[in-house]
Protein backbone atom coordinates (compact mmCIF):
# COMPACT_ATOMS: atom_id res chain seq x y z
CA UNK A 1 0.00 0.00 0.00
CA UNK A 2 1.14 3.50 -0.88
CA UNK A 3 1.98 5.76 2.63
CA UNK A 4 1.16 9.19 2.45
CA UNK A 5 3.71 10.89 4.38
CA UNK A 6 1.81 13.95 5.21
CA UNK A 7 -0.98 11.96 6.89
CA UNK A 8 -1.64 12.35 10.81
CA UNK A 9 -1.62 8.87 12.38
CA UNK A 10 -4.85 7.03 13.49
CA UNK A 11 -5.10 7.01 17.16
CA UNK A 12 -5.64 3.59 18.30
CA UNK A 13 -9.09 2.29 19.08
CA UNK A 14 -9.90 2.27 23.03
CA UNK A 15 -12.78 0.13 22.91
CA UNK A 16 -14.78 -2.37 20.55
CA UNK A 17 -17.25 0.36 19.26
CA UNK A 18 -14.26 2.71 18.03
CA UNK A 19 -13.03 -0.94 16.37
CA UNK A 20 -16.27 -0.73 14.77
CA UNK A 21 -16.18 2.40 13.75
CA UNK A 22 -13.04 1.67 11.94
CA UNK A 23 -14.06 -1.23 10.55
CA UNK A 24 -16.30 0.91 8.98
CA UNK A 25 -14.01 3.18 7.73
CA UNK A 26 -12.46 0.63 6.14
CA UNK A 27 -15.19 -0.76 4.38
CA UNK A 28 -15.84 3.13 2.81
CA UNK A 29 -12.14 3.54 2.04
CA UNK A 30 -12.29 -0.05 0.12
CA UNK A 31 -15.67 1.06 -1.79
CA UNK A 32 -13.82 4.32 -2.86
CA UNK A 33 -11.18 2.34 -4.05
CA UNK A 34 -13.08 0.35 -5.91
CA UNK A 35 -15.63 2.91 -7.69
CA UNK A 36 -12.19 4.89 -8.38
CA UNK A 37 -10.61 2.26 -10.09
CA UNK A 38 -13.24 1.39 -11.87
CA UNK A 39 -13.28 5.17 -13.26
CA UNK A 40 -9.73 4.87 -14.24
CA UNK A 41 -10.83 1.95 -16.09
CA UNK A 42 -13.54 3.81 -17.98
CA UNK A 43 -11.43 6.57 -18.69
CA UNK A 44 -8.03 3.98 -20.15
CA UNK A 45 -11.06 3.02 -22.45
CA UNK A 46 -12.33 6.38 -23.38
CA UNK A 47 -8.46 7.71 -23.90
CA UNK A 48 -8.25 4.15 -26.40
CA UNK A 49 -11.33 5.63 -28.41
CA UNK A 50 -10.33 9.02 -28.93
CA UNK A 51 -6.64 8.04 -29.42
CA UNK A 52 -8.37 5.17 -32.44
CA UNK A 53 -10.50 8.14 -33.43
CA UNK A 54 -8.06 10.68 -33.77
CA UNK A 55 -5.85 8.46 -35.64
CA UNK A 56 -8.59 7.41 -38.33
CA UNK A 57 -9.20 11.63 -38.63
CA UNK A 58 -5.48 12.08 -39.27
CA UNK A 59 -5.67 9.39 -42.29
CA UNK A 60 -8.17 10.67 -43.87
CA UNK A 61 -6.75 14.05 -44.33
CA UNK A 62 -3.60 12.01 -45.08
CA UNK A 63 -5.64 10.10 -47.80
CA UNK A 64 -7.02 13.57 -48.91
CA UNK A 65 -3.56 14.95 -48.46
CA UNK A 66 -1.87 12.33 -50.92
CA UNK A 67 -4.88 13.12 -53.51
CA UNK A 68 -4.59 16.81 -53.40
CA UNK A 69 -1.00 17.46 -53.00
CA UNK A 70 -0.19 19.54 -56.29
CA UNK A 71 -3.34 21.80 -55.74
CA UNK A 72 -2.84 22.31 -51.75
CA UNK A 73 0.73 22.94 -51.80
CA UNK A 74 1.33 24.68 -55.58
CA UNK A 75 4.49 26.06 -55.08
CA UNK A 76 6.10 23.17 -53.63
CA UNK A 77 5.79 23.84 -50.06
CA UNK A 78 5.31 20.75 -47.47
CA UNK A 79 2.23 22.55 -45.20
CA UNK A 80 -1.10 23.75 -45.42
CA UNK A 81 -2.19 26.24 -42.89
CA UNK A 82 -6.00 25.94 -42.24
CA UNK A 83 -8.14 29.12 -41.63
CA UNK A 84 -8.17 28.32 -38.03
CA UNK A 85 -4.78 27.84 -37.35
CA UNK A 86 -4.24 24.44 -37.62
CA UNK A 87 -1.79 22.53 -39.93
CA UNK A 88 -1.29 19.79 -41.98
CA UNK A 89 1.75 18.04 -44.32
CA UNK A 90 4.53 17.12 -44.58
CA UNK A 91 7.76 17.14 -42.90
CA UNK A 92 11.54 15.41 -43.64
CA UNK A 93 12.34 12.90 -41.09
CA UNK A 94 15.23 10.55 -40.13
CA UNK A 95 15.36 7.73 -37.69
CA UNK A 96 18.00 4.84 -37.05
CA UNK A 97 17.34 1.28 -37.69
CA UNK A 98 18.95 -1.51 -35.75
CA UNK A 99 19.09 -4.63 -38.11
CA UNK A 100 20.94 -7.63 -37.04
CA UNK A 101 22.02 -8.31 -33.51
CA UNK A 102 21.42 -5.98 -31.29
CA UNK A 103 23.99 -7.50 -28.81
CA UNK A 104 27.43 -7.17 -31.20
CA UNK A 105 26.14 -3.45 -32.03
CA UNK A 106 26.05 -3.13 -28.02
CA UNK A 107 29.58 -4.59 -27.90
CA UNK A 108 30.67 -2.63 -30.84
CA UNK A 109 29.46 0.42 -28.79
CA UNK A 110 31.69 -0.80 -25.69
CA UNK A 111 34.98 -1.73 -27.58
CA UNK A 112 34.97 1.97 -29.26
CA UNK A 113 34.43 3.21 -25.85
CA UNK A 114 30.94 4.58 -26.77
CA UNK A 115 28.34 2.47 -24.40
CA UNK A 116 27.18 5.39 -22.06
CA UNK A 117 26.33 7.86 -24.89
CA UNK A 118 24.39 4.94 -27.14
CA UNK A 119 23.64 2.04 -25.02
CA UNK A 120 20.51 2.43 -22.34
CA UNK A 121 20.14 0.06 -19.38
CA UNK A 122 17.22 -0.72 -18.02
CA UNK A 123 16.31 -4.45 -17.04
CA UNK A 124 18.66 -5.34 -19.97
CA UNK A 125 20.75 -3.27 -22.21
CA UNK A 126 19.00 -1.54 -25.20
CA UNK A 127 20.70 0.86 -28.31
CA UNK A 128 19.14 4.97 -27.43
CA UNK A 129 18.56 5.69 -30.93
CA UNK A 130 17.33 8.97 -29.81
CA UNK A 131 21.11 9.60 -29.18
CA UNK A 132 22.53 7.94 -32.25
CA UNK A 133 19.75 10.49 -34.32
CA UNK A 134 22.37 13.14 -33.59
CA UNK A 135 25.42 11.02 -34.12
CA UNK A 136 27.75 12.34 -37.32
CA UNK A 137 27.21 10.29 -40.32
CA UNK A 138 30.45 8.71 -39.99
CA UNK A 139 30.07 7.07 -37.03
CA UNK A 140 26.43 5.65 -38.12
CA UNK A 141 28.58 4.35 -41.06
CA UNK A 142 30.86 2.61 -39.02
CA UNK A 143 28.36 0.96 -36.74
CA UNK A 144 27.20 -2.49 -37.15
CA UNK A 145 23.63 -3.31 -38.24
CA UNK A 146 23.03 0.45 -37.92
CA UNK A 147 21.73 3.16 -40.65
CA UNK A 148 19.74 6.45 -41.44
CA UNK A 149 16.42 6.06 -42.77
CA UNK A 150 15.03 9.26 -44.06
CA UNK A 151 11.69 10.20 -45.71
CA UNK A 152 8.71 12.05 -45.33
CA UNK A 153 6.47 12.04 -42.31
CA UNK A 154 2.79 13.60 -42.80
CA UNK A 155 2.02 15.44 -39.27
CA UNK A 156 -1.64 17.18 -38.22
CA UNK A 157 -1.34 20.01 -35.64
CA UNK A 158 -4.76 21.05 -34.03
CA UNK A 159 -5.32 24.55 -33.35
CA UNK A 160 -4.32 25.66 -29.81
CA UNK A 161 -2.87 22.11 -29.02
CA UNK A 162 0.33 21.81 -28.15
CA UNK A 163 0.40 18.01 -29.39
CA UNK A 164 -0.28 16.75 -32.69
CA UNK A 165 -0.32 13.14 -34.35
CA UNK A 166 2.43 12.05 -36.86
CA UNK A 167 2.28 9.20 -39.47
CA UNK A 168 4.86 6.86 -39.59
CA UNK A 169 6.13 6.62 -42.63
CA UNK A 170 7.76 3.47 -42.76
CA UNK A 171 4.40 1.34 -41.39
CA UNK A 172 1.63 4.02 -41.53
CA UNK A 173 0.76 4.14 -38.18
CA UNK A 174 -0.35 7.16 -36.36
CA UNK A 175 1.44 8.59 -33.12
CA UNK A 176 0.57 11.59 -30.63
CA UNK A 177 3.70 13.78 -29.89
CA UNK A 178 3.67 15.77 -27.26
CA UNK A 179 5.97 18.85 -26.93
CA UNK A 180 7.28 17.25 -24.03
CA UNK A 181 11.05 15.99 -25.94
CA UNK A 182 13.25 14.29 -23.82
CA UNK A 183 17.10 15.92 -23.81
CA UNK A 184 19.92 14.27 -25.26
CA UNK A 185 23.48 15.08 -24.25
CA UNK A 186 24.93 16.88 -27.51
CA UNK A 187 27.40 14.48 -29.25
CA UNK A 188 30.55 16.39 -28.45
CA UNK A 189 30.16 15.84 -24.65
CA UNK A 190 29.76 11.96 -24.97
CA UNK A 191 32.31 10.05 -23.06
CA UNK A 192 32.85 6.62 -21.44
Amino acid sequence: MAKNAEAQPIAVPTSILEVEAYESRIKECLETIEVNEQKLEDLSHEIDTQDDLAARYAEAIYQYSIANRTTLLPKGDKTVKLPRGGTFGWVNSTRILISGKVESTINWFKKHRLKKRFVRVKVEETINKEALHDAPDELIKRIPHVSRVTGELFKVSPSGRPDHLERDFENGTWKRKSPKEKKIQPFAQAAE
